[in-house]
């Protein structure tokens, strides 16, 4: 058996959804980010959203658990693909995080859990695009991105563990999954 190439493990923060909202939520900006992605308008996960429900969704929340999934890799072996060792690390990464985040949020009724991208229909692409309902609406959530929060200012400043990206095809010794728990 080869040695891992990463490792998984969560951190956490808590806060206020009013502190969250008034520091890390700018929905123009972070909205236009989304435009920019392939998966906006395709996913059920991915903007855009029903302002007005958004809304009366974060106001019926007082607490907030943030959650960092942070993958921590290892030196790579020769000859190894640094982008599909990503890939197979996000993969590990949302299957570990995912059921975990809807466990707590069964554990304290009334919660809402706020995921990252989703990716429950495999390769089957989303309903969204037949304009059909979710296939999926026990499990799937929105991200923290789709509905305005800027998740790399929450990384930094909440988990104390800001953001990295691949660069010129390079891993970085980490990246993080940003998620969160809105409960009262």
């Amino acid at each position: 058996m080869s040695a891992p190439l990463w490792k998984v493990n969560t951190v956490e923060a808590a806060t206020t959804v009013a502190a969250l909202t008034r520091d890390y939520r700018d929905v123009e900006r972070t909205i236009a980010a989304c435009r920019q992605c392939d998966a906006y308008g395709r996913l059920w996960c991915c903007p855009p959203h029903d302002a007005e429900q958004v809304e009366q969704l974060l106001a019926r929340y007082t607490n907030a658990t943030i959650f960092g999934t942070k993958i921590d890799f290892m030196p790579l072996p020769p000859g190894a693909d640094p982008r599909q060792v990503a890939t197979d690390a996000f993969a590990q990464a949302r299957q570990l995080m995912l059921p975990a985040l809807l466990e707590r949020e069964r554990a304290l009724p009334g919660s809402i859990a706020l995921s990252v991208r989703c990716t429950l229909c495999g390769d089957t692409p989303c309903s969204r695009l037949d304009g059909q309902p979710c296939r999926h609406p026990r499990q799937m959530r929105p991200s923290l991105e789709s509905i305005g929060f800027d998740v790399e200012g929450i990384a930094r400043d909440l988990l104390h563990t800001p953001l990295l990206w691949s660069q010129h095809g390079e891993l970085p010794p980490y990246m993080m999954l940003v998620t969160a728990l809105l409960h009262n």
